[in-house]
């Protein structure tokens, strides 16, 4: 509830991103620390990108599957800052289910090799 997702903001700010289980004790005790934390990391967390995916995203998660296969941390952590984790798996299996060929031709289509990653080929401007 919004009245919920208040309290998980007051708690980071004054207990920091460790301890979930002390924020479901002092302040969410009908909740769990997973999903107070699954909260916060896939929704609250103030650098999340909402908007739609570009293109270009598209194309970096493509050729990112490629190169680790389902290791979506990493995708989060190298090449899609401010997209969570869960929200990477959820945007690749919409394109492997409802678009099966959309990845492989749209990498094959710039002629770039995974490799290209490290290059820095495929990355946004601004990263």
């Amino acid at each position: 509830t919004p009245q919920e997702d208040a309290i998980v903001r007051v708690l980071v700010a004054r207990h920091g991103t460790r301890d979930w289980a002390l924020m479901r004790d002092v302040g969410l005790p009908q909740r769990t620390a997973k999903q107070i934390r699954e909260r916060w990391t896939n929704h609250l967390t103030p650098n999340i990108k909402k908007d739609g995916w570009t293109k270009q995203e598209d194309i970096v998660l493509c050729a990112a599957y490629r190169l680790f296969g389902g290791s979506f941390a990493e995708f989060a952590r190298l090449l899609l800052a401010g997209r969570p984790e869960n929200t990477i798996k959820n945007h690749l299996m919409h394109l492997v289910i409802t678009k099966p060929s959309y990845c492989w031709v749209q990498v094959r289509l710039l002629s770039l090799s995974p490799s290209a990653l490290w290059l820095g080929a495929l990355l946004p401007d601004s990263a």
